[in-house]
Order: structure tokens, then C-alpha cells, then sequence
């Protein structure tokens, strides 16, 4: 209890005081205030109900007493009236202010636990509050990484469309790589009755792809034959009935497009262990159909590109179509006895320029050979890029050279168009007729390149007739 200590060295003080330095007035007789409200006051406040009463108790017996002693042979009665009471006031005042005192502490004990366990509450919540968001946070990261991640794919995907069938090939394998996590991959068409490998990626452990398939063969076969995809999951069913081949894919996904026709399977042989799920399966299937209609949509490309006569830019005729009309001309100029000349461009390092450069050379180019030829000559793409063959009909040798030289000059001008190339443009060309020499087709063909090639070893840059 350190209110004792405390009280009973302030009032060992102030009495030390008194009697040192006031000894006619013991006691404090008729001070306002007494120096004992000093002690009283602090410690009732400070400590409390137990304080005030102590306090007050020994402050009155101390007034009281010293008072006595100060003033010997005073009655009781004249010492009353002399202190006025002021002895109850302590015992009263400190009881008093002590309970208040403690009932105000003990009410902010009470609001002080109250807040703590306010406190704690707020941070159990903060921390609830704080996991949650968290969760929200990763959960709205993992929808719109999928959302990204689908409209990427399908982004890619509709890209395939705008490639032919060589650069299809590896573009698709190199997006399941991406998209599905697939180590290693592969892709087989339907030809000739069987599955043909056409294009893989990634190599295989202990085993090779087989470059055929039967389209009943394997978990490869199953797919095709059931336009439905496929997975390790079926291998027990076909080892059971005695048919799992040695080695085959994880999944395989049938080559399916929107008019369903199975071009053929995407196989994927090697996936990481935890990519193996429901969900990838999923995915191959939606991409082998995309990955199927752009190649459908290539084939029809290739098909009809092939079945054209003239070229897109240039407005050429294609090398087969040139081997039958070269023919009907042979024969024209034979019987009606009219000449007939050949000349052959080559724009040299045709295919060391980029996509665009060459574009742009070709359109210019075509631009050049309408202003020089007439409408009964007619223009061929060579059988190697960069080259374009002139049938001239009722055109002599000479003629065709004048007509030629022309050409080269107006070709060579078109270096200004090529960022690569400072000065003409690299041009070779060759000159030949029908005649009693070179009277049919190869003949005159050869002619031409004969010419060609020499003029080519004879001169650097630019060829004239």
C-alpha cells in the first residue's frame, strides 16, 4: 500500500515544518487552507476511497493532537470552536473525494479493458478484412488472367486465318506450346487414307513419331474416328482390349471444322505433370477447331490459287498456263508464217528483298509493262521468283530486242522505289524468236535463256539487249 508511506511522509513533513519553523502555531491553528488539505487532497484522488480515509484519520488525529500539545490546559470545547470542525472535514472530504475518485478510476479501468478488447476485436477483423480482400484480389487477378488468356487465344487463333499451309503448321503447334504448356507436339492430316505427320514440335523420350498412321490406329485413331477428342484416360480401356499401341499421346484432338470434316489430329505427347487436367483437355478440343477451319480455310486458299491463271499483283499468267498458250502460238506462227518473240526478265536478288520491297517492285513493275506492251502481248511468271516471261505475236527479233531494252531501262529506274538498292534496279533479260531454228516451244524457251545467262556473265548490273 503506498498511500501509507506517502501519507505518512507528507505529514512527517508539514509537521516537521511546523514544529521547526511555526511552533507557536501547532497544528496549523486558524490556517487557511491547513497544509494537511495538501495531503489529503492528492492522495484521495490519486488512491482512492482507502487513501481519503487514511489520510483524512491521520490528518485530523495530528491536528487535533499537535494542537493539544501547542496549547496545554485549553479544554476541549475551546479547541473545537479554535479548529472549527476542519478534523471531520478531513475524515469527510477525503472519504469522500477518495470514492470519487475511485469510481471515476474504476470507470476508466472498466473503459480501458473495454478498449482493449475493442481493439483486439478491430484487428481480428482488420486481419479477416485484410484475407478477404486479398482473396478478392487474387480471385479477380485468376478471371482476368482467363479472360486475357481466352481472348489471346482467340485472338491468335483468328490470326491463323491469314496463313498458308506451310507457316500454319508451325504457328499452331508454337500456340499450344504456349497456351496449353505442351512440351512436345504434333500434327497429322488425313491423305491417301492415312494420318500424315506434317509438322511437330518438341522431342520425344525413347521413341520416335511414327511419320504414317492407320485412322483406326491408337489413341490418334480414336480421335479421329470419334471426332471427339481423346485422352491417357482411355489407354486402359484400349489396353484392355488389347490395342494400346506402343507410345502414344497424352491427348489428341481431332482436326474438326465448323461443317464437320476431320482434316485430321493434333497430338499432344508431353505436358507438364500438374497442365494434365480436365480443363486442357478442354482446351485442345475448342483450339484444334480454330487451328481446323484455318487450315480448311488455307486448303481452299492453295486450291484456288492454284486453279488461277494470272497473278494478283502483276496480272501475269501463271508458268502452266504459258506451256499451253506458247504451244497454240508456236503453231499459230508456224502456219500463218508470222513471227513471234520472246523475252525474259529477271530481276536479279528478287528474293533477297523483303515481303514488302518485293511487293512494291512487282506493282511497280506492272505499272512499267502496261505502258510498253500492247494488248495482244502476253505476260507470264517465270518457274523461279523474280522472273516474268514476254510472248510477243507479230513481233520480229529486233523488234522484241527495242521493245526489251526498253523494259530493262524502265525496270532499272525502279531502284528509287527499293530502300535496299542504291541505284537502277538489277535487271537480266534474254531475246529470242521463231524461226526455222527454234520452231517449237523448249526451243524458243531455251533461246531466251541462253541468251539470258550470257548476257548475265558477260555483264554486272544492269543487262541490255
Amino acid at each position: 500500500m503506498g498511500y501509507i508511506v506517502e501519507a505518512l511522509l507528507g505529514f512527517a513533513l508539514i509537521t516537521a515544518v511546523n514544529v521547526m519553523w511555526f511552533r507557536a502555531n501547532l497544528g496549523f491553528v486558524g490556517v487557511s487552507p491547513h497544509p494537511y488539505w495538501a495531503v489529503v487532497l492528492l492522495l484521495a484522488s490519486r488512491y482512492g476511497f482507502l487513501a481519503g480515509l487514511f489520510s483524512g484519520i491521520v490528518s485530523a488525529a495530528l491536528a487535533i493532537g499537535l494542537s493539544i500539545i501547542g496549547r496545554q490546559g485549553t479544554t476541549i470545547y475551546e479547541l473545537w470552536k479554535l479548529l472549527l470542525g476542519e478534523p471531520v472535514l478531513f475524515i469527510a472530504v477525503g472519504c469522500t473525494l477518495g470514492e470519487i475518485s475511485q469510481t471515476i478510476k474504476s470507470r476508466y479501468e472498466a473503459l480501458l479493458d473495454e478498449h482493449e478488447e475493442l481493439k483486439e476485436t478491430f484487428d481480428k477483423l482488420r486481419e479477416r478484412y485484410d484475407a478477404v480482400v486479398k482473396a478478392k484480389q487474387e480471385v479477380d487477378t485468376r478471371i482476368l488472367s482467363q479472360e486475357q488468356t481466352l481472348t489471346t487465344m482467340h485472338e491468335t487463333a483468328q490470326a491463323l486465318r491469314s496463313l498458308s499451309e506451310g507457316e500454319l503448321y508451325p504457328a499452331a503447334l508454337d500456340m499450344v506450346a504456349k497456351f496449353l504448356g505442351a512440351e512436345a507436339s504434333s500434327i497429322y492430316l488425313f491423305e491417301d487414307g492415312q494420318l500424315k505427320l506434317k509438322a511437330v514440335h518438341g522431342e520425344l523420350q525413347n521413341r520416335t513419331r511414327p511419320e504414317s498412321l492407320l485412322p483406326d490406329d491408337g489413341l490418334l485413331g480414336r480421335a479421329f474416328t470419334s471426332t471427339h477428342v481423346a485422352s491417357a484416360n482411355v489407354l486402359l480401356e484400349m489396353y484392355e482390349k488389347g490395342v494400346l499401341p506402343d507410345g502414344d499421346a497424352l491427348i489428341a484432338a481431332p482436326l474438326l471444322t465448323s461443317s464437320r470434316k476431320v482434316l485430321g489430329v493434333l497430338s499432344i505427347e508431353r505436358l507438364p505433370f500438374l497442365k494434365f487436367n480436365s480443363q486442357t483437355i478442354r482446351m485442345a478440343e475448342v483450339f484444334s477447331g480454330w487451328c481446323a477451319d484455318a487450315l480448311e480455310n488455307a486448303l481452299l486458299y492453295t486450291d484456288t490459287k492454284s486453279k488461277t491463271i494470272t497473278d494478283d499483283i502483276t496480272g501475269a499468267y501463271t508458268i502452266n498456263y504459258m506451256n499451253a498458250r506458247l504451244l497454240e502460238e508456236c503453231a499459230r506462227a508456224r502456219r500463218y508464217k508470222t513471227d513471234l518473240a520472246m523475252i525474259i526478265l529477271d530481276i536479279l536478288g528478287y528474293v533477297d528483298y523483303s515481303e514488302e520491297e518485293q511487293r512494291e517492285i512487282l506493282t511497280q513493275l506492272s505499272k512499267a509493262l502496261k505502258t510498253l506492251l500492247r494488248n495482244i502481248d502476253l505476260l507470264f511468271s517465270g518457274d523461279v521468283p523474280g522472273r516474268y516471261i514476254i510472248l510477243m505475236p507479230n513481233t520480229p527479233l529486233v523488234g522484241a530486242k527495242v521493245v526489251g531494252g526498253k523494259i530493262v531501262t524502265m525496270v532499272g529506274d525502279l531502284g528509287g522505289v527499293v530502300a535496299s538498292v542504291t541505284g537502277s534496279l538489277p535487271v537480266g533479260m534474254g531475246v529470242s524468236a521463231f524461226d526455222e531454228t527454234n520452231n517449237t516451244p523448249e526451243l524458243i524457251l531455251a533461246a531466251a535463256l541462253t541468251d539470258l545467262d550470257a548476257k548475265k556473265g558477260g555483264e554486272t548490273g544492269l543487262a541490255r539487249a
